[in-house]
């Protein structure tokens, strides 16, 4: 396929233009959508990183493109071999991803001359202990180091223990205001409320990551305790920015330094100091997507030059991916959903639908429920399906039933 020429934007060269064609095939090879099952658990996450937020989100996205895989082999990647790792990440909420990739997702995410991210609120917790953030983080790290010889279930427990340890090092007028009860909850301390508000940079300098699950209940130790070959110094990977923003062109390209801002939860000028590093290893050029210059990577261009059309094929590529999948993590949604008011009930506040892609646009969204063993699914779809469509959300749903061991209760499938 050959892609148009755009006028210049100024330098008087045309930028190449980009077909929603190009860019959706892209996309899709890029987030292992192409209906050929990785090889592996890490590999299905095609370099990026995926959200576990409610807990067990990411089990349905590696089940999307891996749709023979078993409960007992993620967690055994995640708890056993340790080839994967969660812990806090983008936008401050948990994450999955190969455990070689700490580096990528957590350290490189440390502001440097920038105002921390991920911990929007704590302006009020530092103005009523009297103390800097520069005071306070060191504070809270060092007690973290408790999690080095350590395992804490449950988060409340977590905030409390950190605040005792963080105590011993207050003097007395500290103290009292440490222990005063917390705005913002009343089963709190004003020192529990700054530990919770640190435990995201806490995740980024490796202090705290999430271990096994107990009972139900997430368990928390140091990267240090659960994966010490990877916390080894002399295997950090070089330039982990310029890498993190690598990673993030062949998820989303083309794409802007104020789309990577978005994704990642930073600020523009963290994001624009990451671009600058990768831009500085990996040559970066312009193309015009829509009516606006972004950027890909200039290795990708290839791949952006020779679409598969069959991925794209509006009757014959179809998916089912799970609420929060990172394939629907991208800001220009409009390429995935140009209607408004449709991506209002796609990407919400809260409570999430997983979608129905069909040509690698959002054709649908659908709904679960499990009830005393059994699983009920309804699919809300805004085309008419074919038989054979029918026939793969049938399939879909009887693998979903597989993996989470439920009966098949109901599964609904109504045309909007």
């Amino acid at each position: 396929m050959q892609a148009n020429r755009s006028k210049s934007s100024g330098s008087g060269t045309a930028l190449l233009s980009l077909t929603r064609e190009q860019i959706l095939s892209f996309r899709l090879k890029s987030h292992n959508l192409t209906g050929i099952s990785p090889s592996d658990i890490p590999d299905a996450f095609g370099g990026w990183i995926m959200q576990n937020s409610p807990p067990g989100a990411w089990e349905l996205s590696v089940f999307s493109r891996m749709p023979d895989i078993t409960l007992s082999a993620l967690d055994e990647a995640l708890t056993e071999s340790r080839t994967l790792i969660q812990a806090w990440s983008l936008r401050g909420a948990p994450c999955i991803f190969p455990v070689q990739d700490c580096d990528v997702f957590l350290t490189a995410l440390i502001p440097e001359n920038e105002p921390w991210i991920y911990t929007r609120g704590i302006a009020l917790v530092l103005e009523h202990l009297h103390m800097s953030m520069e005071e306070l983080l060191p504070l809270v790290k060092n007690a973290a180091l408790i999690l080095n010889e350590n395992e804490i279930v449950g988060k409340p427990s977590l905030d409390y223990i950190l605040a005792e340890e963080a105590a011993k090092s207050l003097d007395s007028v500290k103290r009292e205001l440490w222990y005063s009860p917390s705005f913002f909850s009343p089963e709190q301390t004003m020192g529990e409320a700054a530990v919770s508000f640190l435990l995201r940079p806490c995740s980024l300098e490796k202090l705290v990551v999430f271990g096994k699950r107990e009972k139900n209940l997430p368990t928390f130790t140091s990267l240090r305790s659960w994966s010490p070959s990877v916390f080894d110094p002399d295997r950090r990977v070089p330039s982990p920015t310029a890498v993190l923003v690598k990673r993030f062109l062949h998820s989303y390209g083309p794409a802007s330094p104020a789309m990577l801002a978005d994704t990642l939860g930073c600020s523009p000028a963290q994001a624009k100091r990451m671009w600058k590093d990768a831009e500085r290893i990996y040559p970066i050029i312009p193309v015009r997507s829509g009516n606006k210059t972004a950027f890909i990577l200039e290795e990708d261009l290839p791949s952006f030059m020779t679409p598969d059309s069959s991925l794209t094929d509006w009757d014959m590529s179809f998916a089912i991916l799970a609420p929060h999948d990172p394939y629907l993590d991208i800001r220009d949604r409009g390429l995935l959903l140009p209607d408004k008011q449709l991506q209002k009930q796609v990407w919400k506040t809260v409570g999430n639908p997983g979608v129905i892609l069909r040509g690698g646009m959002i054709a649908g969204i659908w709904r679960s429920a499990r009830k005393n063993g059994s699983l009920s699914a309804e699919f809300s779809l805004w085309f008419t399906p074919s038989a054979s469509h029918k026939k793969i959300m049938e399939r879909w749903f009887e693998g979903y039933a597989k993996l989470y061991d439920l009966k098949q209760k109901e599964l609904k499938i109504n045309i909007m």
